[in-house]
Protein backbone atom coordinates (compact mmCIF):
# COMPACT_ATOMS: atom_id res chain seq x y z
CA UNK A 1 0.00 0.00 0.00
CA UNK A 2 1.43 3.57 -1.36
CA UNK A 3 -0.79 5.46 1.17
CA UNK A 4 1.34 7.02 3.73
CA UNK A 5 3.60 9.87 2.41
CA UNK A 6 3.97 12.28 5.66
CA UNK A 7 4.05 11.89 9.12
CA UNK A 8 2.20 14.91 10.40
CA UNK A 9 -0.42 16.08 7.44
CA UNK A 10 -1.92 15.36 4.33
CA UNK A 11 -4.89 15.38 1.80
CA UNK A 12 -6.32 12.49 1.06
CA UNK A 13 -9.40 11.69 -0.29
CA UNK A 14 -10.58 8.78 1.21
CA UNK A 15 -14.16 6.85 2.35
CA UNK A 16 -17.06 6.98 4.70
CA UNK A 17 -13.99 5.47 7.17
CA UNK A 18 -10.20 5.34 6.74
CA UNK A 19 -8.43 2.37 6.73
CA UNK A 20 -5.35 1.33 8.39
CA UNK A 21 -1.73 2.09 7.48
CA UNK A 22 -0.04 -0.33 4.99
CA UNK A 23 1.35 -3.64 6.79
CA UNK A 24 5.00 -2.19 6.34
CA UNK A 25 4.64 0.87 8.28
CA UNK A 26 7.59 0.03 11.16
CA UNK A 27 5.65 -0.60 15.09
CA UNK A 28 8.15 2.67 16.45
CA UNK A 29 6.11 4.79 13.88
CA UNK A 30 2.94 3.71 15.37
CA UNK A 31 3.42 2.79 18.76
CA UNK A 32 1.32 5.21 20.73
CA UNK A 33 1.32 7.00 24.34
CA UNK A 34 0.03 4.50 26.60
CA UNK A 35 -2.72 6.78 27.74
CA UNK A 36 -4.33 6.40 24.91
CA UNK A 37 -4.15 2.45 25.12
CA UNK A 38 -8.03 1.18 25.69
CA UNK A 39 -7.46 -2.60 26.29
CA UNK A 40 -11.16 -2.85 24.61
CA UNK A 41 -10.65 -1.34 21.53
CA UNK A 42 -7.33 -0.46 20.69
CA UNK A 43 -6.17 3.22 20.47
CA UNK A 44 -8.15 5.66 18.37
CA UNK A 45 -6.95 9.34 18.17
CA UNK A 46 -3.63 10.53 20.13
CA UNK A 47 -5.17 12.58 22.83
CA UNK A 48 -3.62 15.41 24.01
CA UNK A 49 -2.55 15.70 27.73
CA UNK A 50 -4.95 17.10 30.01
CA UNK A 51 -3.80 20.20 30.02
CA UNK A 52 -4.67 21.50 27.30
CA UNK A 53 -32.18 8.27 -11.48
CA UNK A 54 -28.94 9.23 -12.70
CA UNK A 55 -27.23 11.71 -10.63
CA UNK A 56 -27.75 15.23 -12.13
CA UNK A 57 -26.01 18.07 -11.16
CA UNK A 58 -29.17 19.61 -8.96
CA UNK A 59 -28.75 16.32 -6.52
CA UNK A 60 -25.85 16.58 -3.65
CA UNK A 61 -25.81 13.53 -2.55
CA UNK A 62 -23.32 12.33 0.47
CA UNK A 63 -20.67 10.88 -1.21
CA UNK A 64 -18.54 7.94 0.93
CA UNK A 65 -15.41 9.52 -0.86
CA UNK A 66 -15.65 13.14 -2.25
CA UNK A 67 -14.19 15.60 -0.33
CA UNK A 68 -10.54 16.46 0.22
CA UNK A 69 -9.72 16.98 3.97
CA UNK A 70 -6.89 17.32 5.91
CA UNK A 71 -6.14 14.17 7.49
CA UNK A 72 -3.24 13.36 10.59
CA UNK A 73 -1.79 9.98 11.48
CA UNK A 74 -3.19 8.37 13.85
CA UNK A 75 -2.43 4.80 15.36
CA UNK A 76 -4.17 1.56 13.80
CA UNK A 77 -5.05 -1.51 16.17
CA UNK A 78 -2.76 -4.05 14.75
CA UNK A 79 -4.12 -6.85 16.29
CA UNK A 80 -7.74 -6.70 14.31
CA UNK A 81 -8.64 -9.51 11.74
CA UNK A 82 -11.43 -8.50 9.65
CA UNK A 83 -11.59 -5.68 7.03
CA UNK A 84 -14.29 -3.65 9.44
CA UNK A 85 -12.55 -3.57 12.59
CA UNK A 86 -9.00 -2.51 10.63
CA UNK A 87 -10.66 0.16 8.87
CA UNK A 88 -12.84 1.25 12.34
CA UNK A 89 -9.41 1.35 13.64
CA UNK A 90 -8.05 3.69 11.31
CA UNK A 91 -5.05 5.01 10.41
CA UNK A 92 -5.81 8.63 9.82
CA UNK A 93 -7.73 11.02 11.56
CA UNK A 94 -10.80 12.52 9.29
CA UNK A 95 -11.43 15.79 10.94
CA UNK A 96 -9.94 19.30 9.12
CA UNK A 97 -6.82 21.08 10.91
CA UNK A 98 -9.64 23.88 11.99
CA UNK A 99 -10.75 21.22 14.14
CA UNK A 100 -7.36 20.27 15.88
CA UNK A 101 -7.54 22.52 18.38
CA UNK A 102 -11.03 21.03 20.07
CA UNK A 103 -9.66 18.44 20.85
CA UNK A 104 -9.61 17.07 24.18
CA UNK A 105 -9.03 13.73 25.96
CA UNK A 106 -12.22 11.97 27.05
CA UNK A 107 -11.34 12.34 31.10
CA UNK A 108 -13.30 15.92 30.30
CA UNK A 109 -16.82 13.66 29.95
CA UNK A 110 -15.83 12.15 33.79
CA UNK A 111 -15.05 9.48 35.85
CA UNK A 112 -18.08 7.57 34.79
CA UNK A 113 -18.33 8.44 31.50
CA UNK A 114 -16.46 4.78 30.67
CA UNK A 115 -18.52 2.68 33.05
CA UNK A 116 -20.19 -0.55 31.23
CA UNK A 117 -23.75 -0.82 30.33
CA UNK A 118 -23.91 -4.26 32.94
CA UNK A 119 -26.13 -6.77 31.89
CA UNK A 120 -24.30 -7.79 28.95
CA UNK A 121 -24.85 -5.11 26.43
CA UNK A 122 -21.36 -4.64 24.79
CA UNK A 123 -20.27 -1.21 23.29
CA UNK A 124 -19.33 -1.80 19.42
CA UNK A 125 -18.44 1.89 18.98
CA UNK A 126 -15.43 2.70 17.38
CA UNK A 127 -13.87 5.05 20.67
CA UNK A 128 -16.69 4.41 23.50
CA UNK A 129 -19.16 7.17 22.04
CA UNK A 130 -21.93 4.93 22.87
CA UNK A 131 -20.51 4.56 26.59
CA UNK A 132 -20.26 8.16 26.93
CA UNK A 133 -23.64 9.28 25.33
CA UNK A 134 -25.15 6.90 26.86
CA UNK A 135 -23.22 7.58 30.83
CA UNK A 136 -23.56 11.80 30.53
CA UNK A 137 -27.06 12.17 28.66
CA UNK A 138 -29.03 9.26 29.29
CA UNK A 139 -27.89 7.32 32.55
CA UNK A 140 -30.95 6.59 34.45
CA UNK A 141 -33.60 7.13 32.01
CA UNK A 142 -36.14 5.09 30.51
CA UNK A 143 -35.26 3.64 27.30
CA UNK A 144 -39.04 3.37 26.49
CA UNK A 145 -39.53 5.38 23.49
CA UNK A 146 -35.69 6.04 22.80
CA UNK A 147 -34.59 6.36 19.08
CA UNK A 148 -31.38 6.01 17.75
CA UNK A 149 -30.38 7.00 13.94
CA UNK A 150 -26.72 5.68 12.76
CA UNK A 151 -26.19 6.95 8.71
CA UNK A 152 -23.38 5.02 7.88
CA UNK A 153 -24.16 1.43 9.37
CA UNK A 154 -22.29 -0.74 7.03
CA UNK A 155 -23.08 -4.28 7.37
CA UNK A 156 -24.55 -3.87 11.07
CA UNK A 157 -22.03 -5.83 13.02
CA UNK A 158 -20.04 -2.89 15.00
CA UNK A 159 -21.25 0.74 15.64
CA UNK A 160 -22.49 3.12 17.20
CA UNK A 161 -26.12 2.52 17.43
CA UNK A 162 -25.84 -1.44 18.71
CA UNK A 163 -25.62 -0.90 22.23
CA UNK A 164 -28.72 1.30 22.22
CA UNK A 165 -30.87 -1.14 20.55
CA UNK A 166 -29.52 -4.09 22.94
CA UNK A 167 -31.10 -1.41 25.99
CA UNK A 168 -34.23 -1.47 23.78
CA UNK A 169 -34.21 1.93 22.35
CA UNK A 170 -35.73 1.89 19.03
CA UNK A 171 -32.72 1.89 16.15
CA UNK A 172 -32.69 3.49 12.36
CA UNK A 173 -30.06 1.93 10.09
CA UNK A 174 -29.12 3.82 6.61
CA UNK A 175 -26.51 2.75 4.37
CA UNK A 176 -26.22 3.47 0.76
CA UNK A 177 -23.98 0.24 -0.06
CA UNK A 178 -26.49 -1.96 -2.07
CA UNK A 179 -23.77 -4.97 -0.91
CA UNK A 180 -24.95 -4.17 2.85
CA UNK A 181 -28.92 -4.30 2.08
CA UNK A 182 -29.06 -8.10 2.91
CA UNK A 183 -26.60 -8.30 5.88
CA UNK A 184 -27.75 -5.32 7.33
CA UNK A 185 -31.32 -6.74 7.92
CA UNK A 186 -29.88 -10.25 8.75
CA UNK A 187 -27.46 -8.46 11.31
CA UNK A 188 -29.84 -6.47 12.73
CA UNK A 189 -33.40 -7.78 12.46
CA UNK A 190 -34.91 -5.45 15.32
CA UNK A 191 -33.73 -2.27 13.45
CA UNK A 192 -35.60 -0.31 10.45
CA UNK A 193 -33.21 -0.36 7.92
CA UNK A 194 -33.13 2.00 4.86
CA UNK A 195 -30.73 0.44 2.22
CA UNK A 196 -29.29 1.01 -0.18
CA UNK A 197 -30.47 4.41 0.84
CA UNK A 198 -28.18 7.63 -0.18
CA UNK A 199 -29.02 11.22 1.47
CA UNK A 200 -29.19 13.80 -1.09
CA UNK A 201 -31.10 17.53 -0.88
CA UNK A 202 -33.85 15.99 -3.61
CA UNK A 203 -35.42 12.54 -3.74
CA UNK A 204 -34.26 11.05 -6.83
CA UNK A 205 -30.98 8.21 -7.77
CA UNK A 206 -27.47 8.84 -7.71
CA UNK A 207 -24.53 6.73 -9.57
CA UNK A 208 -22.85 4.47 -6.74
CA UNK A 209 -19.76 2.65 -7.59
CA UNK A 210 -19.09 -1.22 -6.09
CA UNK A 211 -15.30 -1.64 -5.25
CA UNK A 212 -13.48 -5.15 -4.32
CA UNK A 213 -13.15 -3.26 -1.12
CA UNK A 214 -16.53 -2.55 0.48
CA UNK A 215 -15.58 -0.36 2.69
CA UNK A 216 -13.80 2.02 -0.18
CA UNK A 217 -17.17 1.87 -2.21
CA UNK A 218 -18.95 5.32 -2.57
CA UNK A 219 -21.11 7.37 -4.27
CA UNK A 220 -18.90 8.87 -7.69
CA UNK A 221 -16.29 6.94 -6.75
CA UNK A 222 -13.53 5.84 -9.71
CA UNK A 223 -10.75 3.60 -10.02
CA UNK A 224 -8.48 6.57 -9.78
CA UNK A 225 -9.76 7.37 -6.51
CA UNK A 226 -8.90 3.58 -4.97
CA UNK A 227 -6.32 2.43 -6.97
CA UNK A 228 -3.62 3.31 -4.01
CA UNK A 229 -5.12 0.66 -2.03
CA UNK A 230 -4.84 -0.79 -4.31
CA UNK A 231 -8.74 -1.89 -5.07
CA UNK A 232 -10.57 -1.17 -8.24
CA UNK A 233 -14.25 -0.54 -8.97
CA UNK A 234 -15.91 -3.47 -10.33
CA UNK A 235 -19.61 -1.54 -11.37
CA UNK A 236 -21.23 1.26 -10.93
CA UNK A 237 -25.31 1.03 -9.98
CA UNK A 238 -28.13 3.33 -9.24
CA UNK A 239 -29.09 3.84 -5.90
CA UNK A 240 -32.27 5.68 -4.70
CA UNK A 241 -31.53 8.80 -2.39
CA UNK A 242 -33.96 11.43 -0.76
CA UNK A 243 -33.54 13.93 2.03
CA UNK A 244 -33.14 12.71 5.68
CA UNK A 245 -36.47 14.59 6.66
CA UNK A 246 -38.34 12.08 4.92
CA UNK A 247 -37.01 9.44 7.14
CA UNK A 248 -37.58 11.17 10.44
CA UNK A 249 -41.59 12.67 9.05
CA UNK A 250 -43.01 10.56 11.39
CA UNK A 251 -40.34 11.31 14.02
CA UNK A 252 -41.33 13.83 16.35
CA UNK A 253 -38.28 12.85 19.31
CA UNK A 254 -34.49 11.65 17.97
CA UNK A 255 -32.50 11.02 20.33
CA UNK A 256 -29.27 10.43 19.30
CA UNK A 257 -28.48 10.86 15.46
CA UNK A 258 -24.83 9.42 14.05
CA UNK A 259 -23.27 11.12 11.24
CA UNK A 260 -19.98 10.60 9.78
CA UNK A 261 -20.35 11.22 5.96
CA UNK A 262 -16.66 12.61 5.62
CA UNK A 263 -17.29 16.22 4.28
CA UNK A 264 -21.21 15.93 3.19
CA UNK A 265 -22.49 16.61 6.92
CA UNK A 266 -24.03 19.92 6.46
CA UNK A 267 -25.83 18.79 3.66
CA UNK A 268 -26.63 16.05 5.51
CA UNK A 269 -27.97 18.40 8.16
CA UNK A 270 -29.78 20.87 5.84
CA UNK A 271 -31.84 18.20 4.57
CA UNK A 272 -33.59 18.12 8.36
CA UNK A 273 -36.97 19.70 9.07
CA UNK A 274 -36.47 20.72 12.32
CA UNK A 275 -39.83 22.22 12.84
CA UNK A 276 -41.18 18.55 12.69
CA UNK A 277 -37.98 16.21 14.37
CA UNK A 278 -36.27 17.62 17.44
CA UNK A 279 -32.80 16.40 18.31
CA UNK A 280 -31.47 15.66 21.22
CA UNK A 281 -27.66 14.91 20.46
CA UNK A 282 -25.71 15.24 17.32
CA UNK A 283 -22.22 13.26 17.53
CA UNK A 284 -20.54 14.08 14.32
CA UNK A 285 -17.48 13.28 12.79
CA UNK A 286 -15.49 16.70 12.08
CA UNK A 287 -18.19 18.43 13.71
CA UNK A 288 -16.37 20.89 15.56
CA UNK A 289 -17.76 24.58 16.11
CA UNK A 290 -15.32 26.00 13.73
CA UNK A 291 -16.78 23.39 10.64
CA UNK A 292 -19.66 23.72 8.15
CA UNK A 293 -21.43 21.39 10.31
CA UNK A 294 -21.02 23.33 13.29
CA UNK A 295 -21.51 26.48 12.11
CA UNK A 296 -25.02 25.19 10.82
CA UNK A 297 -25.57 23.57 14.44
CA UNK A 298 -24.81 26.54 16.29
CA UNK A 299 -27.30 29.12 14.01
CA UNK A 300 -30.15 26.62 14.78
CA UNK A 301 -29.12 27.15 18.66
CA UNK A 302 -27.57 23.94 19.16
CA UNK A 303 -24.78 23.91 21.88
CA UNK A 304 -21.29 22.42 21.91
CA UNK A 305 -21.01 19.83 24.36
CA UNK A 306 -17.08 18.33 23.68
CA UNK A 307 -15.69 16.15 21.52
CA UNK A 308 -14.81 11.48 21.54
CA UNK A 309 -11.67 11.75 19.74
CA UNK A 310 -12.68 12.99 15.98
CA UNK A 311 -16.61 13.09 17.01
CA UNK A 312 -18.12 16.31 17.92
CA UNK A 313 -21.20 16.32 20.31
CA UNK A 314 -23.58 18.71 20.28
CA UNK A 315 -26.92 18.74 22.19
CA UNK A 316 -30.00 20.94 21.79
CA UNK A 317 -30.38 23.98 23.51
CA UNK A 318 -33.45 22.50 25.84
CA UNK A 319 -31.67 19.37 26.74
Amino acid sequence: MVLIVQWACLTVVLSLHSVSAEEGTTKSELTPPPSCIDPDHGCGLWEPEDEGVAATSSLQPVSLLQTEIKMKLRPIDTGSTSLLKRMKSTALMSIDSECFKYLKPSSQWGSGALEGFGGGVQDLSQNNQSRILHNVFFLGGPAKNRTVLELGAYDGLAGNSNAFEALGWRSILMDANPAFMTSLRQNRPKAEVYAPMAISSTTGAVNFSICNLPYLSGIGITDQDVAAWPAHIEKVVEVPSMPLSYVLDNIPELDILFLDVEGAERMVLETINFNRTHVRVFNIEGGCPDSKAGEFLESKGFVYRGNIQQDFVWTAPDF
